[in-house]
């Protein structure tokens, strides 16, 4: 339930003023007349509603009187200023709609200026709350001048009573159960205990002409109604102290009941309420206004202050410092400051207004890097990390982490945590770009992109979108020799720590040396033959469809995550030895893939599953209905039942339908289709 609701009166026709304030001035509203028939439109005077009284705004308090008389006028009607000094509001122009963005087009005018002063305490024995009604809203207030009968305060954990005398009124009262129920008052109190720390970070301000005071507030209260007469023998009395009026409440006693421990219940202290009007509280009201003018040494500059009150979500450079560098350099310092992804009709609104489109493109194309699925732009790896010496593995692990998170990006809006599955060094580099560009969902297991995909960009810049296309075609081939060249680096060590004179590359127990290993397009031996079902299981069991590209790079990946684990592990080597496969001859390859999965027009997918083996029968039918009905298959529910009754011999139920269906397949529309078996959105 959403309490804001309650912020405006109802606008319900039936009990209009069952919960108004009898003391509240809202305004009539005017009478609906039925229509008899319809006549030529005749001026109708509607009543005009009371309006409200407007609290002057004192230049001194001493003379509040006075001036309320003087503005109050001889016909009543208030003069047009609001509450913060006297401004006019321009009712006669039409508003309108400016993009707030654009007001640091022009230069800021200075409108007012007003002088803040800081009043640190009121008295030595005072203390400021605020009353929060979290329940009631502003036109409905529970008119403490006339129904407050007596306030407690804990002065050490500051929780608050207030008890209000009933409203008799026959519309909100029903006096048989507020007698069964032995109701006599309504006490608000505070449902939670507010903290201990001193100070609440917030301030009460006082504005006397262009002079504001600020008073620090000590604590925040809320206040909601008490069910205790609900509980059946409910007795609660308060452990009250007698004192005047006027009792002092001053902190070296809460630091005294403090310290004495749980044992000690604290007292309740009765306060007395005065109105806002009243004299007394006129008198505090003069306190609020800071008497001496010391200023305040303020050391700092004008645009930390204003940072400080408004901070940036980014670290960078303002807007309009930036509108006022060339183009280009002005795309670099945004591109470098927040590394973000940004979507182009924002670039070109906020930071080229004064650009073409085609101007503004030609500097992303040098600078920065297109996201095909989201349509976002990115910095290049380069551009943050410039190339400086190619012997510093960390340097070059962090451009290769960066560049392998947008490669993922750039395919999907959404990564999962296991394509996270990198050597250590570029692990910690990749959750660093991730970080910026995306949140985490732990619910999920997976990073989303922070900002929404722009699908118009393609629409509208085809051939950028192909060039871009192109680009990256090129990085991912960079990233796979990376990542070979890494898992090379593991293979040669794990020769190397092999038995001397012996090969794993050898064929028929041929002897080479570790120096004569050659890779590419020899056949695999017999340790890769034997380690490759394993290894390509464990890529089709993670991505569940591949085509014949994605299984090589599941295995260079494979291998390069192994190649961590200690060298005299079994499992390391036979990945190690798989990965040479990726080198063999493409048949040599697929025939050993097909021992352990099922080719579907180029598509390769598991002949059992390692979840739901016991399913393995219907997964063979479901694949030989695919492979049956050719590229881009789709599959009706009911024939998918009717072929599994026929080679099943029984009916199939729909919980099993579900597993098999969703391991391998997609519901688009009406239809099962398979994955698409490239990494990519399915």
């Amino acid at each position: 339930m959403d309490l804001d609701d309650f912020d405006k009166p109802s606008q319900v026709a039936a009990r209009p003023s069952r919960f108004v304030p009898r003391s509240s001035k809202a305004k009539p509203k005017p009478k609906s007349e039925p229509v008899v028939k319809q006549e030529p439109p005749k001026p109708v005077t509607e009543p005009e509603p009371e309006k409200p009284e407007l609290k002057p705004k004192p230049e001194e308090l001493d003379a509040l009187i006075a001036e309320k008389e003087e503005e109050e006028g001889t016909d009543g009607a208030p003069k047009n200023e609001d509450s913060n000094g006297g401004l006019k509001m321009e009712t006669d122009e039409e508003p309108k709609e400016d993009d707030p963005m654009e007001e640091d087009d022009v230069e800021d005018t200075i409108v007012r200026e007003i002088d803040v002063f800081f009043n640190p305490h009121i008295d030595d024995n005072s203390q400021l709350y605020v009353l929060q009604y979290p329940l009631r809203p502003w036109w409905r207030p529970y008119e403490l001048e006339n129904r407050c009968e007596e306030v407690r305060l804990k002065p050490a954990t500051s929780e608050m009573e207030i008890d209000l005398s009933l409203n008799l009124d026959p519309k909100n009262y029903d006096e048989d159960c507020g007698n069964r129920l032995k109701m006599t008052k309504q006490t608000l109190y505070t449902t939670w205990k507010p903290t201990r720390t001193t100070g609440t970070g917030y301030a009460v301000g006082v504005l006397m002409g262009d002079k504001l005071h600020l008073n620090p507030i000590d604590k925040v209260v809320q206040l909601r109604p008490s069910l205790e007469h609900l509980k059946s023998g409910s007795s609660r009395r308060k452990n009250s102290v007698t004192g005047d009026a006027e009792v002092k409440v001053k902190l070296e006693e809460s630091r005294q009941e403090t310290s004495s421990g749980p044992s000690k219940k604290q007292s309740w202290v009765p306060l007395q309420y005065h109105s806002s009007e009243s004299d007394f509280s006129a008198k505090y009201l003069r306190r609020m206004v800071g008497q001496e003018s010391s200023p305040i040494q303020f050391t700092m500059s004008p645009y930390d202050y204003v940072n400080s009150l408004c901070p940036r979500t980014c670290k960078g450079s303002s807007r309009r410092f930036l509108l006022s560098l060339p183009l280009e350099e002005r795309i670099k310092k945004l591109l470098v400051e927040e590394p973000l992804a940004r979507r182009f009709s924002d670039l070109k609104k906020y930071f080229a207004p004064d650009h073409t489109g085609e101007e503004l493109l030609d500097v992303l194309q040098k600078h920065a890097q297109l996201l095909l699925d989201s349509g976002l732009w990115v910095p290049k790896t380069l551009l943050l990390y410039p190339s400086k010496d190619m012997k510093d593995r960390d340097h070059v692990a962090r451009q290769t982490a960066r560049n392998y998170v947008l490669n993922l990006f750039r395919k999907n809006t959404v990564i999962s945590n296991s394509q996270l599955n990198l050597p250590q060094n570029h692990k910690n580099h990749a959750y660093e770009s991730l970080k910026i560009l995306a949140v985490s969902r732990p619910s999920s297991q997976d990073w989303k992109l922070k900002e929404q995909s722009d699908k118009s960009f393609k629409e509208l810049y085809p051939d950028i979108f192909k060039s871009q296309e192109q680009n990256w075609e090129r990085m991912e081939e960079k990233l796979v020799n990376a990542f070979k060249a890494h898992t090379d680096r593991g293979v040669k060590n794990a020769c190397m720590t092999s038995k001397p004179g012996k090969s794993l590359n050898s064929d028929k127990g041929t002897t080479k040396s570790a120096s004569d290993v050659q890779i590419g397009g020899r056949t695999m031996s017999d340790e890769t033959r034997a380690a490759l079902p394993e290894a390509i299981k464990e890529v089709l069991h993670e991505h569940k469809v591949c085509n014949f590209r994605l299984i090589c790079e599941g295995l260079r990946r494979l291998a390069v995550r192994k190649s961590s684990l200690p060298k005299v592990d079994p499992k390391t080597k036979r990945v190690i030895d798989a990965a040479y496969g990726v080198d063999a001859p493409q048949h040599e390859l697929q025939k050993v893939i097909c021992q352990v999965a099922a080719d579907i027009h180029g598509l390769y997918v598991l002949k059992s599953s390692p979840e739901h083996s016991e399913h393995d029968r219907l997964r063979k039918v479901v694949i030989d209905l695919l492979c049956t009905k050719g590229p881009n298959a789709k599959l009706k529910r009911g024939e998918v039942f009717e072929a599994a009754k026929i080679a099943l011999e029984r009916d199939i139920n729909t919980n099993e339908y579900n597993k098999v269906m969703n391991d391998f397949c997609v519901f688009k529309g009406s239809a099962w289709i398979l994955k698409s078996g490239d990494g990519g959105p399915n």
